[in-house]
């Protein structure tokens, strides 16, 4: 497989990252402080807006910044996502390659090479997996046991009709070690950006073109897209 397949803006896309060093059980460090009234529902909106979404396709471009290259590295492909956890994530180019989420399992696959990863046995990612589930979903209750949440907005008097950036911050100890800070993008439901950035100092930024929030997957359409590998 290519290595560099599985890069952190990958996997964070698809729910893991590279998360073994990342401790569930942690209670979180800070101490939550509460946001104001106003932001807190137009989290709340926002977070209902989003699990009202059937399903979701989009078109991206991910830069990955790696300290160590002259260069980013620079991929391009499609997302596809279906209530309640169903994500596949592909590249096309420069090289091909798909992260699959289905259950407990997210799977990856690189041309004819495939290996499967059972979120059973990895408490810590499968609850990471949990919090990026639950932006999908829009259930802000279950985000928030992992992640500081706040919200702003380009122009108040549009609201979330106009442009939003969504800023999430690790909670736990173990999460810090591995994500410093996520934003996400976006106007109305649909989401336009993800950058992530790591504490290795490594720089993940998505962004996200032709997005479809109202995309429906019938039956035997879902059944094809997100068929984990023989």
């Amino acid at each position: 497989m290519h290595s560099k397949s599985w890069s952190m803006g990958a996997l964070l896309i698809a729910g893991l990252g590279l998360l073994p060093l990342a401790d569930a059980a942690e209670p979180p460090t800070p101490a939550e402080v509460a946001a104001p009234a106003t932001e807190r529902d137009d989290i709340d909106a926002l977070m209902a807006r989003l699990g009202a979404m059937p399903g979701v396709y989009a078109r991206f471009t991910e830069e990955k910044t790696i300290g160590l290259l002259a260069k980013p590295l620079v991929n391009h492909g499609t997302l596809h996502y279906m209530p309640p956890g169903k994500l596949l994530r592909t590249v096309e180019t420069p090289y091909k390659s798909q992260v699959l989420l289905v259950g407990d399992a997210i799977f990856l696959s690189d041309g004819p090479h495939s290996e499967r990863i059972d979120l059973g046995t990895q408490p810590a990612a499968r609850s990471f997996v949990g919090s990026f589930r639950s932006l999908l979903a829009g259930d802000r209750q279950a985000l928030a046991e992992h992640f500081e949440l706040s919200l702003g907005t380009k122009d108040a008097a549009v609201g979330l009709d106009g442009e939003w950036t969504l800023e999430l911050r690790p909670r736990t100890q173990g999460m810090a070690r591995i994500v410093t800070k996520m934003r996400i993008s976006g106007r109305g439901e649909v989401v336009t950006r993800l950058l992530i950035e790591e504490a290795s100092g490594d720089v993940s930024d998505t962004k996200f073109f032709e997005v479809d929030p109202r995309r429906e997957y019938p039956a035997d359409v879902a059944a094809k897209l997100f068929r984990p590998p023989a």
